[in-house]
């Protein structure tokens, strides 16, 4: 799938089609079942797109890049429903809330080290959670209502974080998640 001019860092799959977030600050929507791949191009970022997540209706993907901006895309338009500019670094980690949909969390880089919790139907920031290191990623526990966040800079942890309370879980039970990568 040739096209972008330059780094492609993050895609997502949406049934049968992979969206690509590119350098240049553009998104690609790609069918997988034609040769002319390239169906929709989404333009709004003003750097890197280095966050990219379908939900799971695959109605609204969401987006976020080096400009420290969040935006929500409806699937079949080509500009933001939603546009957050509340990070102040780079928003790399996007995940949907599996038993509320409307719900996004975004995180922020290493100089803004934060969780953001949107309702996407309102445009309200619902939650925030300064996590004290750089958010690289966001995982919902599809069983419990916990998430699980990755960092970098300067911690370097993991955190496991009980929803809508957000503070870590420390019920000293280890858990082990089932993920389906399917």
């Amino acid at each position: 799938m040739l096209g972008h001019t330059a780094r492609v860092g993050v895609i997502t799959w949406n049934k049968h089609i992979i969206s690509s977030g590119c350098k240049d600050g553009n998104i690609w929507h790609h069918d997988t079942r034609v040769a002319q791949h390239k169906v929709a191009e989404l333009i709004d970022h003003t750097s890197e797109v280095c966050g990219l997540k379908w939900n799971s209706n695959g109605d609204q993907l969401a987006s976020g890049g080096n400009d420290n901006r969040v935006n929500i895309w409806d699937a079949r338009a080509s500009t933001p429903s939603l546009t957050k500019n509340n990070h102040v670094a780079a928003v790399k980690a996007l995940a949907w809330c599996p038993w509320q949909s409307h719900i996004l969390a975004s995180g922020g880089g290493s100089y803004d080290r934060h969780i953001h919790f949107w309702n996407v139907s309102s445009g309200a920031r619902v939650k925030s959670i300064d996590t004290g290191s750089q958010v690289t990623s966001i995982i919902w526990s599809k069983d419990f209502k916990e998430l699980l966040s990755n960092h970098g800079f300067p911690n370097h942890n993991m955190t496991i974080w009980s929803y809508p309370t957000l503070v870590a879980a420390s019920d000293e039970n280890l858990k082990f998640w089932r993920i389906n990568t399917a």
